[in-house]
């Protein structure tokens, strides 16, 4: 044997045991309780938002601000509910790596542009919706010929002002 294999074989013995990774604890049972819960929580809100308009004793703002509490929490909550059972999906290998790389493409490729046109094809335009974008672009017209003429005048050489 070289010196330089007992060199490597020496050093394997010597060196210090390699540690397991701690045995993470099992959460799908807890995410199950999870979901059921925020379920739960979010037909609450539906029975508290139905009553609410139904026994509408509340002044009006107050019954708008309840309203559009509630909205919010029901917003946030289904957010909740689907990383939940993502999450368990994932956990419980019911889709895989290569299936949430799958479903994101789906999502991005497809599904997204369709919404996009869905909603660009189903609004309704006003001279207002025009008007602001197109303010928003001279706005921003005006800002880029300032700075270059500023870049200009004052004969900054630098790589943020390559005109």
């Amino acid at each position: 044997m070289s010196t330089r294999n007992k060199k490597r074989t020496a050093a394997v013995r010597t060196s210090k045991p390699v540690k397991k990774p701690a045995a993470h604890r099992d959460m799908s049972t807890v995410n199950i309780v999870l979901t059921v819960a925020t379920i739960l929580a979010d037909l609450g809100m539906v029975y508290t938002m139905l009553n609410t308009t139904r026994f509408a004793s509340l002044s009006k703002s107050a019954f708008i601000l309840v309203n559009i509490l509630v909205l919010i929490l029901l917003a946030v909550l289904n957010v909740v509910v689907m990383l939940a059972i993502g999450i368990l999906c994932r956990r419980r290998s019911i889709i895989s790596r290569e299936g949430v790389n799958a479903l994101k493409n789906v999502v991005v490729n497809i599904t997204l542009p369709a919404v996009l046109l869905s909603a660009f094809a189903t609004t309704s335009y006003t001279l207002m919706d025009i008007a602001i974008p197109l303010m928003m672009f001279l706005v921003c017209l005006a800002a880029w010929a300032l700075g270059r003429a500023a870049g200009r005048l004052l004969k900054l050489p630098s790589r943020f002002v390559p005109f």
